[in-house]
């Protein structure tokens, strides 16, 4: 089945223009010429009135005369305008000299040329009098105006015709602007920005583009940073593990050493699975349609419990776990999904703590929200690197993790809050500690 191909705007305009121009013309045109025929025949019958009147004041003054005059004065009066005055028998009583033979015609067949008033006189003696006005000329004049009024009407019709696709292209200049402008940003450039110096109709197309791209100006840079970072992150595991194989395939090996090189190579696979759970986890999180299921969690026991799971890591590091969160604090909370935010913050606490220090997990409690906080006495962050701190695969210093960390523990964090509608803050201070918040509203009616 064929399909139609749209209408261009600008032919659209333009045909809705010639319609309407089109319209007002033949509209134009019809209220002049009659306004103008109206004034002819207002003319003609103030005329015919003056000359019929004088008839009738003749006849009644002077009816003894009145033949003679209208026969002899009336000669001298122009030929367009003639008089018959008829008795009472229907018998030609005077008639104006100069009065074409037509007038020997019924009325009914003399047709559109003349113009006719006529009055019934009874005294002094009953007389039919007609006063005839011939039109020749103004029917003749009205047909040249006519022709005229349409053909310079028409002309301008036409004229419009061609001038009218020119104005809406014209008009549409602003538009074509506007797609060069967009043709010029590109995924690699999103800084350029359309020129808001518009017509009232496309300011707001291109103010609302703009504030689309500059939203999408910093998850793009997210992206292409988060495309290079992964690649990077996935590029040194299976290097390794790729290197550790082509070592062993080089000349034969002991079981031993094969069984050394697989325990390699499954830990550096581990890494990777983690790297790519981790990931979709946070794909994940930042779906608008995923759900939680939250459940009223007692704080105190929830962390103890995530503290006993440390606890033989700390004491390798020779770190304390305080669990200094009050009993009977109450949190509405994904059970996994907060032993996993707070994991990773014990593990990073883990790893930036001075041995021989406490590491402390504590809670208070507002009308609108309960906090968690996990805070060390490590080597602290520098402030010029806190507002990086929660972006996908950033570290502080690789080699606090031994090689280890991804770099994603507080993006999990921070995808666990947003999750919750809750936020996460950090403070730190070099060589003194970093405490991590995590803030969890509350509701105002309890569930």
């Amino acid at each position: 089945m064929p399909i139609n191909k749209p209408r261009s705007i600008t032919s659209t305009i333009t045909l809705w223009y010639s319609c309407a121009f089109g319209i007002f013309l033949t509209l134009a045109a019809i209220l002049l010429y009659e306004t103008f025929r109206a004034s002819l025949n207002s003319e003609i019958a103030r005329t015919l009135s003056d000359r019929r009147s004088a008839l009738v004041h003749l006849l009644q003054t002077q009816p003894e005369t009145a033949k003679f005059r209208i026969e002899k004065e009336w000669a001298a009066r122009p030929e367009k305008i003639y008089a018959q005055v008829i008795d009472r028998n229907g018998a030609l009583f005077s008639q104006s000299p100069n009065a074409p033979e037509d007038f020997q015609k019924p009325l009914s067949n003399l047709g559109h040329r003349y113009r006719i008033q006529t009055q019934s006189l009874q005294a002094p003696e009953p007389y039919t009098i007609r006063v005839f006005y011939d039109m020749e000329f103004e029917n003749t004049l009205l047909t040249h105006f006519q022709s005229i009024l349409f053909l310079v009407l028409g002309s301008i019709f036409l004229t419009s015709l061609l001038v009218a696709p020119r104005l809406a292209r014209r008009a549409f200049a602003p538009i074509r602007v506007i797609n060069s402008a967009m043709d010029r940003i590109s995924h690699h450039d999103l800084s350029q920005r359309l020129d808001e110096n518009l017509p009232e109709e496309l300011k707001p197309v291109a103010t609302t583009f703009n504030q689309m791209i500059q939203r999408l100006e910093h998850p793009v840079k997210r992206l292409s940073q988060f495309s290079a970072d992964i690649a990077h992150e996935l590029r040194t595991p299976i290097n390794n593990l790729r290197g550790e194989i082509e070592v062993a395939l080089t000349f034969p090996r002991s079981n031993d050493e094969y069984q050394t090189v697989l325990s390699s190579g499954l830990e550096e696979c581990e890494r990777i699975s983690k790297i790519i759970e981790n990931l979709l986890f946070l794909v994940r999180t930042e779906d608008p349609q995923f759900q939680i299921q939250k459940e009223w969690l007692e704080t105190r026991k929830e962390i103890q419990t995530i503290l006993d799971y440390f606890e033989a890591e700390a004491a390798e590091h020779g770190l304390s776990l305080v669990n200094s969160v009050q009993m009977n604090t109450p949190l509405l909370a994904e059970r996994v999904l907060l032993q996993r935010a707070v994991s990773n913050l014990l593990s990073n606490a883990i790893k930036a703590s001075k041995s021989g220090t406490t590491i402390q997990v504590a809670a208070s409690e507002s009308a609108a929200m309960t906090t968690l906080s996990v805070s060390d006495q490590g080597k602290g962050i520098p402030s010029d690197k806190l507002d990086r701190v929660f972006d996908r695969f950033f570290q502080i210093d690789p080699s606090r993790s031994g090689g280890i960390g991804t770099g994603l523990g507080l993006s999990l964090a921070h995808g666990i809050m947003q999750l919750h509608q809750g936020q996460i803050q950090i403070q730190s201070v070099e060589n003194q500690g970093t405490t991590v918040a995590l803030q969890f509203p509350r509701p105002k009616h309890p569930l």
